[in-house]
């Protein structure tokens, strides 16, 4: 994506964080009140992807970003996974995520993502493109009075 698609991406970006608001480490209220230009900043800072239908509408993101410090260069991590409900079961998401692992390749040795524990579906299509378990996070994230766990998942390309 890139700069110009700023302001379609936060409105996707929104509408994930409300009607998934446990997937993410964003909350709806604090990113409804950014200025699109964060959001630009956000697209130059990381690769962010998108998938778009016949119409020219985004209906699907993900990003992939690489660690800093020397130390860190050979791992990235893959964040933002969201389909618009319409547009699922229709390997938008594996698309996706299978973009980001050829983009990562060349210049990584490893993927890693966390994934809520109760989003079966992601935690399915992660294992199913390779991704493993290598940890539990629990409380992750706090909605409320409610914590959410998350799996920690890793792809290593010597793996494959």
């Amino acid at each position: 994506m890139e700069a110009a698609d700023a302001l379609i991406y936060r409105h996707l970006r929104l509408d994930a964080l409300r009607l998934s608001p446990s997937s993410f480490g964003g909350l709806f209220e604090e990113e409804q009140a950014k200025d699109v230009s964060e959001f630009v900043d956000a697209i130059g800072r990381n690769a962010i992807s998108g998938a778009w239908n016949g119409t020219g509408d985004l209906v699907g993101t993900v990003g992939l970003f690489a660690r800093a410090g020397v130390k860190l260069l050979h791992k990235g991590v893959l964040f933002g996974l969201f389909v618009a409900p319409d547009w699922r079961t229709k390997g938008i998401g594996r698309a996706l995520v299978q973009h980001v692992i050829r983009e990562a390749r060349p210049s990584m040795e490893a993927l890693q993502l966390a994934v809520a524990t109760p989003s079966t579906s992601a935690v399915r299509l992660y294992r199913e493109c390779g991704f493993r378990e290598y940890g539990l996070e629990r409380r992750a994230l706090k909605i409320g009075g409610e914590y959410v766990d998350e799996y920690l998942m890793e792809l290593t390309f010597d793996d494959c």
